[in-house]
C-alpha cells in the first residue's frame, strides 16, 4: 500500500469492466453514510490527487474516487484513439458495481476538467446513477471545435501541433519521488498546488518502473492523445441531461471551457453556473475553498 494511505481510513480498490479493462480508485468508507459521493479527476492527474479533498468532506460521507482509464491504476488500450463515450460507459459501469447503486441508490457525481465531461456523459446515459452532478471547470469543447479536432485526428495533423508536441515530449521519469516533486513544483501547472495535494499527486499519479525510477502512470503519449481527441456524445448528452447540474467555472479558465460552459447552460435549463477559482486547476490549488463551495451548492453549510 502507498505509505501516504497506511495511516488513513482510505482503501484502494479495483473493478473489472466488460470493456476488458480495470478501473482503480480509492474509497473512504463510513458506517451509515449520510451522503455518497463519487469524484473524478482531470487529464494527466490521478484519483489520489483528490484524496486531500476527500479528507475535507464531512466525516459521515461515503466517498469514492476513480482513476480515468489510462491514469493511476486504471488500465486502457493506449494504442487506440481515446473514445470519450466508451470511457464514460466504463466508468459508469464501475461506479454502478462498486458503489452498489442498484441497492443503495444514486450518488452525487463530482468531476474536474476531463473528469467533469465524462461525468456529464455518464449521467446523461445513466439517469439512475447520480442524484445530481457538480462539474468543476469541465472540458466543454464546442461542436465547431470538435469538427476541427476530428479532421486533425483522421488526417494525422494533430501530431504536428505545438500543444501535442509539448505534452508528448514532456519529461515523465525521475530518479525518485523527491526529484519529481522538486522539478514539477517549479512548473507553471503545478507551482500553486496545495502542498498536500502535490504530495499525493507525486505518489499516486506515478509508479516505480522496472528500472527503479519514478514514472508517470499516465504516459505523455496518452495524455497528448486525449488532448487531441474529440468529444463523442458530449453535446448530445448536454441536451438530454435530466438531473440538476451545477457547473463551476474559474475566472481565468481556458477560452473553450468558458464558451462551452455558457453554451451548455443555454441548451439545458437543468444546468446552473457558478463562478469560482483563479484558474483551471483550482481544486488542487484551493482544496478547502473548493469543498466549502461544493457543500454550499449541496446546501450542507
Amino acid at each position: 500500500m502507498n505509505t501516504l494511505l497506511e495511516s488513513t481510513n482510505i482503501e484502494s480498490w479495483q473493478q473489472q469492466t466488460s470493456f476488458g479493462h480495470a478501473i482503480q480508485g480509492f474509497h473512504r468508507q463510513v458506517e451509515n453514510p449520510e451522503q455518497r459521493v463519487h469524484f473524478l479527476h482531470g487529464t494527466g492527474f490521478s484519483a489520489g490527487t483528490l484524496i486531500p479533498l476527500m479528507h475535507l468532506m464531512p466525516e459521515t460521507w461515503d466517498c469514492y474516487i476513480s482513476n480515468i482509464p489510462g491514469h493511476g491504476g486504471s488500465t486502457w488500450n493506449e494504442d487506440r484513439a481515446p473514445n470519450w463515450l466508451e470511457m464514460a460507459d466504463a466508468l459508469a459501469e464501475s461506479i454502478r458495481k462498486k458503489m452498489d447503486v442498484e441497492n443503495k441508490g444514486p450518488v452525487v457525481g463530482i468531476g474536474h476538467s476531463f473528469g467533469g465531461a465524462l461525468t456529464l456523459i455518464a449521467a446523461s446515459r445513466n439517469p439512475d446513477l447520480f442524484s445530481r452532478i457538480i462539474l468543476l471547470d469541465p472540458v466543454m469543447v464546442l461542436p465547431v471545435m470538435s469538427i476541427a479536432q476530428y479532421f486533425m485526428r483522421v488526417t494525422g495533423l494533430w501530431k504536428k501541433t505545438a500543444s501535442y508536441k509539448s505534452v508528448h515530449n514532456r519529461k515523465y521519469q525521475w530518479q525518485d519521488a523527491a526529484e519529481m516533486k522538486a522539478e514539477l513544483s517549479q512548473k507553471r501547472l503545478y507551482r500553486n498546488f496545495d502542498p498536500q495535494v502535490m504530495e499525493y499527486f507525486v505518489h499516486t499519479a506515478s509508479h516505480i518502473n522496472q528500472q527503479g525510477q519514478r514514472e508517470l502512470s499516465c504516459s505523455p503519449r496518452w495524455e497528448a492523445s486525449i488532448f487531441a481527441s474529440f468529444p463523442q456524445s458530449l453535446w448530445k448528452s448536454v441536451k438530454k441531461l435530466a438531473l440538476k447540474t451545477d457547473i463551476v467555472m474559474a475566472e481565468n479558465t481556458f477560452f473553450y471551457v468558458h464558451h462551452g460552459v455558457e453554451a451548455a447552460a443555454k441548451k439545458n435549463t437543468n444546468i446552473h453556473l457558478h463562478d469560482f477559482g483563479r484558474g483551471h486547476c483550482f481544486p488542487m490549488e484551493q482544496p478547502k475553498e473548493t469543498i466549502d463551495l461544493i457543500l454550499k451548492i449541496l446546501n450542507k453549510v
